[in-house]
């Protein structure tokens, strides 16, 4: 019986020990595959320069990378580096993806890597990045966990699960994603999780998704399926309705169903706020006022409203009566990164610059503090696939902001070449003015660059890379 039991262990042992040797053997094999592939596309690159004497650089981003026609940064990036007289012909291509967030942007990265082939990526991403999307492990787990998880065995059967993934449910993956939203299952799975959650509220939130990924047509189905339900949420519903119509830039129709919600419940307040924007657009600043002010009465704690009527005075040269909306959006959200960016930017434009130094520090502080875990997953990824197939990777921080959270981010990194762009623009807007470098304010302290501001940022990168790469 002994025996019978030893011979047994020894089965279980040897089963374990082959398993954990062929484990090895693999991880080993792998990290060797990897060496002579890094060393291979090193060699690559070098050839490939002696062959036709291009530097190719692809640069990834969302819409501050894509938008500007020729005087895109990418495409004046192309044209000041090949005037330095550095021996070589660079091919600056521009991959930009309007809208999109830093994860969807990761997602193509490989596509794009295999298609351009380049010596150089320049990431500057980010900005679309919404909160509480994607969960950055920081390396607190267990020392075996993290062995296994940086080992390449563990990256290999990972590579194959997004691949299958990508392969069999990836060209169906939104549609099927935003339909669920649509189901009888998934709506009393959600009811037993927010018990007061009713119908409307579901296909409300269902159809906003709709225009998120810009799926306007099913969207305003969804809306006009709910505006026939007679509900309490019938106002919510058309003040939705109207936002939709806003963002796909329907303003007529916009208005109509803002007016609709107003009149079913005089109290909504967003519907108010909404409107506003409509005669934003269409430059009727007194009326756009007019109705954030209602939008106020009818809600005290609308941080928004308060915010919008602060810079509406703020860029009429109005300080004086944007104090209290100010002061009130600042008390109900001190917190708000984006808007204390947009005041520093402000009083820097007005050359007040200890106000402009007071918000810009506070809005970099909270950013260096909270950083969102979608950006830093994102860039780690981005990180992990240039540097894998020896590529060099230049990580540029939006102008106006501070690069000391992307160097966090990236674990101070010695081999990415990093671009400040914070003095050079702030110093930039002290002196000509806001409106030169920048078309808009959308991410608060900076906005979509001027074709002045893209010269100013492709000048700034060149300098960087020149100085890393190209000069002893």
């Amino acid at each position: 019986m002994r025996s019978s039991e030893t011979t047994f262990r020894q089965k279980i042992f040897l089963i374990a020990g082959s398993v954990c040797l062929t484990f090895i053997l693999l991880e080993l094999g792998l990290r060797a595959g990897g060496f002579v592939l890094t060393f291979l596309q090193e060699r690559h690159n070098r050839d490939r320069l002696n062959q036709d004497g291009v530097y190719r650089i692809v640069c990834v981003g969302e819409s501050t990378t894509a938008l500007g026609g020729p005087y895109a940064y990418p495409n004046l990036l192309e044209k000041i580096l090949n005037q330095q007289g550095l021996g070589l012909r660079f091919e600056v291509i521009n991959k930009g993806m309007p809208g999109h967030t830093s994860f969807e942007i990761v997602d193509h990265l490989a596509e794009i890597l295999d298609k351009v082939k380049p010596c150089m990526v320049i990431a500057m991403l980010g900005i679309n990045d919404k909160e509480g999307v994607l969960p950055y492990q920081d390396g607190r787990q267990g020392r075996w966990f993290r062995f296994i998880k940086f080992g390449r065995v563990y990256k290999l059967f990972s590579l194959l699960k997004a691949h299958i993934q990508k392969k069999f449910f990836k060209e169906r993956a939104n549609e099927a994603y935003l339909e669920a939203y649509l189901t009888d299952e998934y709506f009393r799975k959600f009811s037993d999780d927010k018990k007061q959650f009713s119908r409307v509220d579901f296909l409300i939130g269902a159809a906003t998704r709709y225009i998120y990924y810009k799926r306007f047509s099913r969207a305003f189905e969804i809306f006009e399926k709910v505006a026939r339900i007679d509900s309490p949420q019938q106002s919510e519903a058309y003040a939705y309705w109207g936002w939709g119509y806003r963002v796909a830039k329907q303003l007529d129709r916009a208005k109509q169903a803002l007016h609709k919600a107003i009149e079913l419940d005089p109290g909504n307040s967003f519907a108010y706020q909404e409107l506003a924007q409509c005669y934003s657009v269409e430059e009727r600043p007194d009326l756009y006022r007019t109705l954030l002010m209602k939008a106020i009465e009818v809600d005290s704690q609308n941080v928004s409203a308060y915010q919008s009527l602060a810079m509406s005075y703020l860029l009429e040269g109005e300080a004086r009566l944007s104090r209290p909306y100010l002061k009130k959006a600042l008390e109900l959200n001190p917190n708000d990164d984006r808007f204390l960016g947009r005041l520093g930017s402000f009083y820097l434009s007005q050359k007040n610059f200890v106000k402009a130094r007071e918000f810009f520090n506070k809005s970099n502080k909270i950013r260096l503090e909270n950083y969102k875990p979608k950006t830093k997953a994102s860039y780690q990824k981005i990180k992990e696939s240039v540097l894998g197939r020896g590529l060099q990777l230049v990580c540029v921080q939006y102008p106006m902001r501070s690069v000391a959270p992307l160097r966090r981010m990236l674990d101070y990194d010695q081999r990415v070449i990093f671009i400040d762009n914070e003095s050079l623009f702030k110093a930039a807007v002290r002196q000509e003015g806001y409106k030169t470098y920048f078309e808009d304010l959308f991410a608060g302290d900076f906005g979509h660059c001027t074709p002045k501001g893209n010269a100013l940022l492709a000048g700034n990168i060149a300098r960087g890379i020149i100085k890393a790469l190209f000069v002893q």
